[in-house]
């Protein structure tokens, strides 16, 4: 019987973690349950388009990086702590900057990198520190760059839901495992001895 259950088990995990193909583009996000239009391009210095109505399902938006800032990524989260689309542009900037730097590696077909999706953007939100920068780093997903494979390589990250805390450019913090807000707000402050 034990043994049957392990099975089970073990083939629920490894269905969980099979790649899904990519989901299809929404044309509507949400940000905290209100329905936005999302239709802004790389270029668009715009930071939240107009409201608008949807029965669609919806996602996280992503805007532009304000032009105050050194870095040109989409923002995924935060104000004065930015959270990140990567690019190695933008990666080097802060490694020049001796910011903290804060990868979360996440492949969009990972449910565990879905589920904790809203925790990371909450932490961006509450975080008040501009010597903090966050990147979501995408792991052999269909959005994987070879810059992003360098990365995971250059860290050993064996699987997605990977976060890694660079200071001064070195890794002061590296975990697979799964993190709510809190615990990412207490190994940020951790490592920043703040």
């Amino acid at each position: 019987m034990r043994e049957a259950i392990f099975i089970t088990v073990l083939l629920l995990m490894i269905v969980a973690c099979t790649p899904q193909p990519a989901p299809e583009p929404k044309d509507v996000a949400t940000i905290r349950g209100a329905p936005i239009a999302n239709n802004q391009n790389a270029d668009d210095n715009a930071i939240a388009p107009t409201p608008a109505v949807s029965s669609q399902p919806s996602s996280p938006v992503s805007t532009p990086v304000q032009t105050s800032s050194p870095f040109t990524g989409k923002r995924l989260a935060g104000t004065t702590t930015s959270y990140l689309e990567f690019s190695q542009a933008d990666y080097e900037t802060a490694l020049k900057t001796k910011r903290v730097i804060v990868l979360d590696f996440y492949a969009n077909w990972c449910p565990i990198c879905k589920r904790e999706e809203p925790e990371i953007l909450a932490t961006f939100e509450q975080l008040d520190d501009p010597t903090i920068i966050g990147f979501r780093v995408n792991y052999k997903d269909s959005e994987t760059d070879d810059s992003e494979e360098a990365l995971a390589r250059r860290f050993g990250v064996a699987y997605q839901h990977t976060k890694v805390i660079l200071v001064d450019g070195n890794q002061a913090l590296k975990s697979p495992e799964s993190w709510d807000t809190e615990r990412w707000l207490a190994e940020i402050k951790q490592v920043t001895n703040g």
